[in-house]
């Protein structure tokens, strides 16, 4: 079942949007966006949601969009979208996921960024194309159950990153080898365009963030022990005594040394392995 019911016109075969969602987007529209926003409008209108088995309901005009002093989380602003006449439309998973890239492109900002990284499980979607995005949006469209509640939905995404883990770790390498200057580059001009609102966004968000890293921690103990001794043993080759030890043992001298290691940064001095290259 679906969470929300949508309450957008549908006249004769076709979605009716109203003046006010078609006035705000036209107020936006600009030179640069105006693809997208084409784009955008043409999922929506799609026949296919009208009848679709798999589907979510959708703020058109998105909830991002209603922040304000007053209404500065999701939780906050899904109540002003949800209240704005005709603004929740019936979409189906594969069109749901390319409505979020659309909009990421409409507005180019940290909120439509997050939302789409959000729907594609993917948090280098900078990084992706509209080819590679479709081909994502047809993995969830096979892969999701029916008319799911949020919970069968969390799980269901669960099952999948969890039966998918290896292919997705692959991907990420292959991907980091064979670009990773350029997508660190892209990351960094990225993260220098948006600042201030990276800053703002995890300063609205920050006791959510808070909350959900207090439960993460809870439910991942042992994975976060055994990941950090991990991290602590990777070999490192220590240029001051020009021996091997771990990185753990290289930070401790470092911190007991500190006018003889004043020029040495013990994540330079970590062995790389083959796959790290």
């Amino acid at each position: 079942m679906a969470i929300r019911k949508p309450n957008v016109k549908i006249e004769n075969g076709k979605v009716v949007f109203s003046k006010e969602i078609l006035d705000y987007f036209e107020s936006i529209r600009t030179e640069e966006n105006s693809e997208w926003i084409n784009k955008y409008f043409d999922v929506l209108s799609d026949p296919s949601n009208f009848n679709a088995e798999k589907f979510n309901i959708h703020h058109i005009k998105p909830c991002f969009t209603f922040k304000d002093e007053n209404h500065k989380i999701r939780k906050e602003t899904e109540l002003l979208a949800n209240a704005m006449k005709e603004n929740k439309i019936k979409i189906s998973i594969y069109n749901h996921v390319l409505a979020h890239y659309y909009l990421w492109k409409i507005f180019n900002n940290w909120d439509s960024k997050n939302a789409i990284r959000y729907v594609c499980q993917n948090k280098n979607i900078e990084f992706l194309n509209e080819k590679e995005i479709k081909e994502i949006a047809e993995i969830k469209e096979n892969y999701t159950k029916s008319n799911q509640t949020k919970e069968e939905k969390d799980k269901s995404d669960k099952r999948y990153r969890d039966s998918h883990k290896k292919e997705m770790s692959e991907y990420g390498k292959k991907r980091r080898k064979e670009k990773g200057e350029e997508l660190k580059q892209q990351g960094k001009k990225y993260r220098e365009e948006h600042k201030e609102d990276i800053a703002k966004y995890r300063e609205e968000h920050k006791e959510e963030h808070k909350a959900y890293m207090q439960e993460y921690r809870k439910n991942n103990k042992e994975g976060l022990a055994k990941t950090k001794h991990d991290w602590d043993m990777r070999n490192c080759k220590d240029p001051i005594k020009n021996d091997n030890c771990s990185f753990c043992a290289l930070k401790k001298r470092i911190q007991n040394h500190l006018e003889l290691y004043k020029n040495i940064n013990a994540d330079d001095c970590i062995i790389k392995t083959e796959n790290q290259q």
